[in-house]
């Protein structure tokens, strides 16, 4: 029987405590599988164990959920659908004494080799997810196989929003189309005009001499006699 390997989904989540209580091996990243996966209680790490891919058919490794004083315990439902998909689901619970820069897996490493009446109040139910996640092993006989249960991170988006791909904007073609005859062009200069005689009001009509005669009045002799003029007189007498 191999030791367990244990990863986990992010570089915080305690994989090397873990391993260090299980007397496994520490895997880092999970990255193609692993006996037992460490994740954090967040809603991130909790979508990232739930991205894990798996095969269709074999073994499943246990899920280790390592809670935080600073998150809030995750949703039964969460955990419920988490739990159908791996092997087993363990909840490890927070040991504020080894928290820091050095984890202490000296610590971690004799808590199972110790009965749990002669544990600290502060370890004792850390040990009993222990020995949950090493019944679990067990139970399952995977450990007998020479290599862990395949599981692939998938890689996701979060959710904001659509991102649809636009088209760059086109600028309209112009067609040039040629002026009807007769009609200038739009590039042909223009003349200057005089500002006054742009504005000048047009030129009237002279108003009717009221003393000439009305031309629809007049009879034949009165035509022949209107023709009497100094201009007539000039030219002569029209050729009969």
């Amino acid at each position: 029987m191999r030791p367990p390997l244990v990863a986990g989904l992010e570089a915080v989540a305690g994989t090397s405590t873990v391993a260090a209580a299980l007397h496994g091996r520490d895997g880092g990243r999970c990255e193609r599988g692993a006996d037992v996966v460490v994740c954090g209680a967040r809603p991130e790490s909790l979508r990232l164990a739930g991205a894990l891919e798996f095969p269709p058919t074999g073994l499943r490794p246990v899920l280790a959920v390592a809670l935080a004083p600073s998150a809030p315990p995750p949703p039964l439902p969460r955990l419920h659908a988490l739990d159908a998909r791996f092997g087993a689901l363990v909840l490890i619970p927070f040991v504020e004494t080894w928290t820091g820069p050095e984890p202490s897996l000296d610590e971690a490493a004799s808590v199972l080799g110790h009965p749990v009446e002669h544990l600290p109040r502060s370890l004792r139910s850390y040990a009993a997810a222990l020995r949950a996640i090493t019944a679990a092993l067990l139970r399952s006989g995977q450990l007998h196989h020479p290599r862990p249960p395949v599981a692939r991170p998938r890689a996701i988006t979060l959710w904001h929003g659509l991102d649809v791909e636009r088209p760059a904007p086109q600028r309209p073609k112009l067609v040039a189309v040629p002026a009807p005859a007769g009609l200038p062009r739009a590039d042909a200069p223009r003349q200057a005009v005089d500002p006054r005689v742009r504005n000048a009001p047009a030129p009237r009509a002279p108003a009717p001499d009221p003393s000439a005669p009305d031309p629809s009045a007049l009879d034949d002799d009165d035509i022949d006699g209107s023709l009497d003029t100094p201009a007539a007189r000039l030219h002569g007498p029209a050729a009969g």
